[in-house]
């Protein structure tokens, strides 16, 4: 295993004793009839650590932040319309199906101009 993922796991773990503490702190307040202000401080600051532990994980463990490739396919302003016009005809055809049937208008009359002005 990789360093990060014992990292995130001990902070996992960290955090689950510390609400587990809580729990148990809480019901001997119930025992002794006193009034629960706040968790101890020895639950506080191993609520930081293990806070601090998962952040850090979590930023280590996925690898290296590549940059974006602005000329890629993927990004292209055509493909990002054509998901769309996808997305806006399966949301039309399901309105149309809850009102019974009835065409609302066309995806071409929507979406036809905005189409040939990328392209």
């Amino acid at each position: 295993m990789s360093p990060g993922l014992v990292v995130g796991t001990i902070g996992g773990l960290l955090l689950a004793h510390a609400a587990f503490s809580t729990i148990q702190y809480r019901s001997v307040l119930k025992i002794t009839e006193d009034e629960f202000i706040g968790p101890p401080a020895n639950v506080l600051f191993e609520l930081l650590i293990g806070f601090a532990l998962c952040f850090w994980a979590s930023l280590t463990v996925p690898g290296r932040f590549i940059s974006i490739l602005l000329d890629s396919e993927e990004n292209s302003i055509s493909s990002f319309v054509e998901d769309t016009r996808v997305y806006f005809q399966i949301g039309l055809q399901s309105l149309a199906e809850e009102r019974g049937g009835v065409k609302l208008f066309s995806l071409n009359e929507v979406c036809g101009d905005m189409v040939e002005e990328v392209e």
